[in-house]
């Protein structure tokens, strides 16, 4: 179960620097998803 939520949050990580690194999104949004993901244990 444990290795199923590290890699939802892998993927996570990686959809959020790849939106940023195509500039579809701002910088504090990607901070802002990332915080969010991190609060969720």
């Amino acid at each position: 179960m444990r290795s199923i939520e590290s890699i939802s949050q892998t993927l996570e990580k990686l959809y959020v620097s790849n939106l940023a690194l195509h500039g579809k999104t701002s910088r504090s949004n990607a901070a802002r998803i990332l915080r969010k993901s991190a609060s969720n244990p």
